[in-house]
């Protein structure tokens, strides 16, 4: 039981202070994160959208020869 009452003891209450400054650093770092993020998928947009294309034509092209081969 003396374990459990430690724990608790150790335990320090943050300020309003404290608990706005880490709320601003985690948004600080989320919209650093997220610029980053958006910056690296504009640069491979483009081959992102020609990979797409191309394996939508490979399998529209062989759902098509599948039914010219099937006889009713």
């Amino acid at each position: 039981m003396s374990g459990r009452r430690r724990d608790k003891e150790d335990v320090v209450k943050r300020g309003p202070f404290e608990w706005l400054f880490n709320a601003a650093l985690l948004v600080l770092g989320t919209a650093i994160a997220l610029t980053l993020a958006l910056q690296m998928l504009a640069a491979i947009w483009p081959w992102l959208v020609a990979g797409a294309l191309v394996i939508g034509g490979v399998a529209l092209a062989i759902h098509i020869a599948i039914l010219r081969r099937r006889q009713w």
